[in-house]
């Protein structure tokens, strides 16, 4: 069984309480729609931490991020990818691929706007 990404209890709990959906960046008008960021990076931590308003998640790349649980982003699309400090290797591949295979319908990398979806395999 693989651990929790980062903070998906802390995001979990506040999307579940209105007020507090309602308040966080990317929020719909209607608050039913909510954008969750995943911050890569070796200050990805420092981030998550200045931007109170995000329903953020960390990875600062110094565990395999394949090796936790991302089901937090399923029903929430897109993504958004956005990278703080150095990014180790193929840390960014390995976090989408972590993503789309926990129920991410689409992520989309906001350094260079490219967009990530599950590939879909004909029956």
């Amino acid at each position: 069984m693989r651990k929790l990404a980062p903070y998906s209890r802390q995001v979990a709990a506040r999307i579940a309480n209105l007020e507090k959906r309602r308040a966080a960046v990317g929020t719909s008008a209607d608050a039913r729609a909510v954008t969750l960021w995943v911050v890569a990076g070796s200050d990805a931590w420092d981030m998550v931490a200045r931007r109170p308003k995000w329903l953020a998640l960390p990875c600062d790349g110094r565990s395999d991020p394949i090796a936790y649980d991302w089901s937090i982003v399923r029903g929430h699309a897109p993504v958004l990818l956005v990278r703080a400090g150095k990014c180790e290797g193929d840390m960014i591949l390995r976090l989408v691929q972590a993503l789309l295979r926990d129920g991410a319908e689409r992520v989309i990398d906001i350094w260079d706007g490219t967009r990530y979806v599950p590939r879909r395999v004909a029956a």
